[in-house]
Formats: structure tokens, sequence, C-alpha cells
């Protein structure tokens, strides 16, 4: 490296010029930088591109999850509500059979349900 001095009145400094090796390494490194760099934000792109396309299976697994939960819950839905259209018809069959005796049993329920409020 070669120093130039400068002198003023008051002020002396020493400025210092790299030579023409260290300007060649300065840029060297500067483009081994640049290089860094790029290769960087392509592994960035990279990483990027494999979270959406991961974001995009678990979107999917999820849809899938769903749909397959909704089929089941209608499934079920559907055998719930048969089950209660067969008592249905039970009970009504044996209104139909015994008329009085419904009559009797649906006013004593209703006497029991009552006291049990009133104590509230």
């Amino acid at each position: 490296m070669s120093t130039t001095h400068f002198s003023a009145s008051s002020d002396s400094r020493v400025v210092e010029r790299p030579s023409d090796g260290e300007q060649y390494a300065d840029i060297d490194t500067t483009r081994a930088s640049s290089e860094a760099t790029e290769q960087l934000f392509e592994k960035v792109g990279e990483v990027k591109r494999n979270i959406e396309q991961l974001g995009a299976l678990a979107r999917k697994a999820a849809q899938e999850t769903v749909g397959g939960l909704r089929h089941s819950a209608l499934a079920k839905l559907d055998r719930k509500r048969e089950r209660a259209s067969e008592l249905e018809r039970g009970v009504e069959g044996r209104i139909r059979e015994r008329p009085l005796r419904s009559v009797l049993v649906a006013a004593g329920v209703g006497m029991i349900l009552g006291f049990l409020w009133r104590r509230r």
C-alpha cells in the first residue's frame, strides 16, 4: 500500500491508497459476495416455492378430510332421521291401538312435569 502525506497549516492527514493487487482482491471479494447473494436469493425463491406447494397440499388434504367428515356426518344424520321416523310410527301405532291409555299417560307425565317445575 502506498502512502501519501498531505500537510496543511493546521491539519496533517495521511491518506493511504490501495495497491493494484489489493484493488483486484477487493473486486474478487465483491464478485464472490455478489455470487453468494445471488445464490442466496435463488435458494430463498426455492424455499418460497416449496412452502407454497406444501400449503397447497395441506389445503387439499384438509378439504378431503372435511369432505369425508361431511359425508360421514350426513350418513349418520340420515340414519338417525330414519330411526326417529320408525319410533314415530311405532308411537303412533300404539296410540291408535289404545287411545284412552295414551291420553292418561300423557296427562300423568304432564302433571309430574308441572309439579317439578313448580318446585323450582
